[in-house]
């Protein structure tokens, strides 16, 4: 796989042979695809120390914008020193 940068996902998917391609039963009868890829990937679980204290009084763009800039603020500290 390249390092190319994709706008969105269906750009990734449709960019090289996938790993998954079927479809499944629901279990009602009506099935549905499950297409996919397998990468390596680093996922973040962050909890954010009193965060229901902190967006109580907050709308949802406000919230938005909070959990934003804490992701903004981790990935800049996850990068600091990085080419």
């Amino acid at each position: 796989m390249s390092n190319a940068h994709f706008p969105s996902l269906e750009a990734y998917l449709q960019d090289g042979p996938l790993d998954v391609d079927g479809a499944l039963d629901d279990g009602g009868g009506a099935s549905f695809s499950l297409k996919g890829r397998e990468l390596e990937a680093t996922v973040l679980f962050a909890d954010v120390a009193g965060f229901t204290r902190r967006t109580a009084d907050l709308g949802p763009v406000e919230t938005l914008a909070f959990v934003n800039n804490y992701v903004c603020w981790v990935t800049h500290e996850a990068l600091r020193g990085r080419p």
